[in-house]
């Protein structure tokens, strides 16, 4: 995805359900407006989501292997970071499918698709 979305792992999600506190303390605010942060992320995750962006892993493989247990947010974004640090990274979770209350507690009005 790029400069733009590489340190959010899920930004289409983010983008959705995310309460967006920062726009109420954002200095830009007083010039011409809040940074609608959760629209830009939302917008450049579907973005990615239409057009198949893919993310580039830069660093060179580390020799490390790393076990995350439970592919919630929470696993799914450290899997994320550590993969983009080199790591071989493996996932388990209890669950039939990723994504935890990603998937299971937020309803598809607010987060519908594949996002």
């Amino acid at each position: 995805m790029g400069a733009a979305g590489g340190g959010q792992p899920v930004p289409s999600v983010h983008g959705r359900v995310c309460y967006h506190p920062c726009e109420s303390n954002c200095n830009r605010r007083e010039l011409d407006g809040a940074v609608r942060i959760h629209a830009v992320e939302r917008f450049l995750g579907d973005q990615a989501l239409r057009d198949g962006w893919r993310l580039s892993m830069a660093a060179q493989p580390s020799g490390k292997r790393i076990l995350i247990v439970g592919a919630g947010p929470g696993g799914l974004s450290a899997a994320y970071h550590l993969r983009r640090l080199g790591h071989e990274v493996e996932i388990h979770d209890a669950g039939p499918l990723p994504g935890g209350m990603l998937h299971f507690g937020i309803p598809p009005i607010g987060c519908p698709g594949p996002t």
